[in-house]
């Protein structure tokens, strides 16, 4: 697979969870060769998307954040996440283009846990702020729910697994609720 011109947020997504995966399991696991010449290319492609940051929106800009938190090149990834905040809305929110009228993504979706890279983006009250509102999104039933169009009861009943254990970790992630489990665990 090569990685294609004009290809998507999923490019982004893999090269940066192989990269974090390729480097927890480097002293146990010897890579295939395939697999690291895939991720080179879609390296190469993601710095090469990267360099038109204002291409980049929504779902594709959280994607590439994820990857410069993952990527070895720490300087570059600074200079490409310096490069996307005019992306960054003034609450430390971006719109979902095509998503549902109020669909956005937070700052705790673009940079889920304290000391990655892409929180620099973000101001200490955004980040706060954003923990606050996520405590209060908690429902009567003990989980969170999602801003996206839910189009089938069993994607809401799957969605909102997926949301709640994500909002568990984050806040665990903040010291906001004590788990040092679903802290780790973060995606």
């Amino acid at each position: 697979m090569v990685p294609s011109e004009g290809g998507s947020q999923l490019t982004f997504a893999f090269a940066g969870v192989l990269r974090q995966l390729l480097a927890r399991a480097a002293p146990h696991v010897h890579a295939a060769d395939a697999t690291r010449a895939w991720l080179e290319r879609a390296t190469e492609w993601c710095w090469a998307a990267l360099a038109d940051p204002g291409a980049l929106g929504g779902y594709v800009l959280k994607f590439a954040l994820d990857f410069l938190d993952r990527v070895p090149d720490a300087e570059h990834a600074g200079r490409s996440i310096e490069a996307l905040r005019p992306h960054i809305g003034a609450d430390g929110s971006i719109p979902v283009p095509g998503g549902t009228e109020a669909e956005r993504l937070t700052a705790l979706d673009l940079s889920p846990r304290p000391g990655l890279r892409s929180r620099a983006l973000f101001s200490d009250e955004q980040i706060g702020a954003g923990l606050d509102r996520l405590e209060q999104g908690q429902r009567a039933d003990g989980g969170w729910t999602f801003d996206w169009l839910g189009w089938s009861p069993a994607q809401t009943v799957e969605w909102r697994g997926i949301v709640t254990v994500r909002a568990l970790a984050t806040l665990a992630a903040h010291d906001r609720i004590p788990h040092p489990a679903l802290a780790a665990s973060h995606p």
